[in-house]
Protein backbone atom coordinates (compact mmCIF):
# COMPACT_ATOMS: atom_id res chain seq x y z
CA UNK A 1 0.00 0.00 0.00
CA UNK A 2 2.97 2.59 1.16
CA UNK A 3 4.51 1.54 -2.94
CA UNK A 4 1.11 2.44 -4.38
CA UNK A 5 1.27 6.00 -2.55
CA UNK A 6 4.49 6.67 -3.28
CA UNK A 7 3.78 6.26 -6.83
CA UNK A 8 0.62 8.09 -6.79
CA UNK A 9 2.91 11.04 -5.52
CA UNK A 10 5.21 11.23 -7.64
CA UNK A 11 2.75 11.08 -10.35
CA UNK A 12 0.86 14.10 -8.91
CA UNK A 13 4.70 15.69 -9.00
CA UNK A 14 5.50 15.08 -12.17
CA UNK A 15 1.45 15.80 -14.02
CA UNK A 16 2.36 19.69 -11.77
CA UNK A 17 5.85 20.48 -12.99
CA UNK A 18 4.72 19.71 -16.56
CA UNK A 19 1.91 22.03 -16.08
CA UNK A 20 4.10 24.54 -14.67
CA UNK A 21 6.49 24.74 -17.18
CA UNK A 22 4.22 24.81 -19.63
CA UNK A 23 3.05 28.61 -18.35
CA UNK A 24 6.57 29.41 -18.55
CA UNK A 25 5.73 30.73 -21.80
CA UNK A 26 4.47 34.44 -20.65
CA UNK A 27 3.00 36.82 -23.28
CA UNK A 28 4.93 39.44 -21.53
CA UNK A 29 8.25 37.93 -22.00
CA UNK A 30 8.09 38.42 -26.35
CA UNK A 31 9.83 41.05 -27.80
CA UNK A 32 8.87 44.17 -29.02
CA UNK A 33 8.31 43.02 -32.58
CA UNK A 34 6.72 39.24 -31.55
CA UNK A 35 3.57 38.67 -30.61
CA UNK A 36 2.43 35.30 -28.11
CA UNK A 37 0.39 32.72 -29.82
CA UNK A 38 -1.14 29.95 -28.88
CA UNK A 39 -1.34 28.84 -32.38
CA UNK A 40 1.45 29.72 -34.20
CA UNK A 41 3.01 28.60 -37.33
CA UNK A 42 5.24 25.67 -37.77
CA UNK A 43 7.19 27.71 -40.19
CA UNK A 44 7.04 31.25 -39.64
CA UNK A 45 7.87 33.90 -42.68
CA UNK A 46 11.83 34.46 -43.11
CA UNK A 47 13.84 37.20 -45.18
CA UNK A 48 15.26 33.82 -47.44
CA UNK A 49 12.66 31.37 -47.18
CA UNK A 50 14.31 27.70 -47.10
CA UNK A 51 13.57 25.69 -50.47
CA UNK A 52 13.84 22.14 -48.44
CA UNK A 53 12.06 23.43 -45.04
CA UNK A 54 8.70 20.95 -44.62
CA UNK A 55 5.87 22.42 -42.70
CA UNK A 56 3.69 20.39 -40.85
CA UNK A 57 0.30 21.63 -40.47
CA UNK A 58 0.25 21.93 -36.74
CA UNK A 59 0.52 24.86 -34.12
CA UNK A 60 2.97 25.87 -31.58
CA UNK A 61 2.59 27.96 -28.69
CA UNK A 62 5.10 30.36 -28.35
CA UNK A 63 6.54 34.37 -29.72
CA UNK A 64 6.27 34.91 -33.23
CA UNK A 65 7.22 37.79 -35.26
CA UNK A 66 4.00 40.55 -35.86
CA UNK A 67 2.53 40.93 -39.18
CA UNK A 68 4.91 42.99 -41.16
CA UNK A 69 8.20 41.47 -39.34
CA UNK A 70 10.14 38.52 -41.01
CA UNK A 71 13.26 36.23 -39.24
CA UNK A 72 16.45 37.59 -40.37
CA UNK A 73 19.54 35.12 -40.52
CA UNK A 74 20.38 36.19 -36.93
CA UNK A 75 16.62 35.16 -35.49
CA UNK A 76 15.57 38.49 -35.01
CA UNK A 77 12.05 39.77 -36.39
CA UNK A 78 12.72 42.77 -39.18
CA UNK A 79 10.35 44.66 -41.48
CA UNK A 80 10.40 42.62 -44.09
CA UNK A 81 10.42 45.58 -46.47
CA UNK A 82 14.63 45.54 -44.82
CA UNK A 83 15.45 41.85 -45.76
Amino acid sequence: MFKLNLILIVLIALATLINLSRAAVIPNYCEDRQVYLKCGPSCPARCRPYTHEECPAICIEGCFCKKRYVINARQQCVDRLTC
